[in-house]
């Protein structure tokens, strides 16, 4: 399976960053998914794209309730940030989080693990 996963927020090659290395630590994703940075054309007079998106491709064996779980756990993980200023902490926000496969296209921020998984296993390319 092919996914496509957008950022949108604020900081959006951070948060692009952030998830890459994430979802590349997890254990359970380990070996059954190839990541990529996937960056913009360059606009003319840039030297190169902004990043846009992280490219994963998984393996039949992948488990999509486990990438659920580390999409969920990176949710969260965003929304517990706080300022450099321990005296003000950040309004917990989050980033938007969007699944893309194939012509299926899926806001993940507010969703459960079960409809993330849900979102997987019906899209175009099945899991498994």
């Amino acid at each position: 399976m092919k996914l496509i996963i957008r950022v949108e927020g604020a900081d959006t090659e951070a948060e692009l960053n952030s998830l890459y290395r994430w979802l590349r630590d997890e254990d359970e994703l380990r070996g059954v998914a190839r990541l990529n940075l996937v960056n913009a054309p360059p606009v003319a007079g840039e030297m190169g794209g902004t990043l846009e998106a992280i490219q994963a491709v998984f393996d039949s064996g992948m488990e999509a309730g486990s990438l659920a779980v580390a999409l969920i756990s990176w949710l969260e993980s965003r929304r517990h940030r706080r300022s450099a200023q321990p005296a003000e902490p950040a309004p917990p926000t989050r980033p938007e989080l969007i699944l893309a496969s194939g012509d299926s296209e899926f806001a993940a921020t507010d969703a459960s693990p079960e409809e993330i998984k849900q979102f997987l296993e019906t899209s175009d390319d099945h899991l498994s």
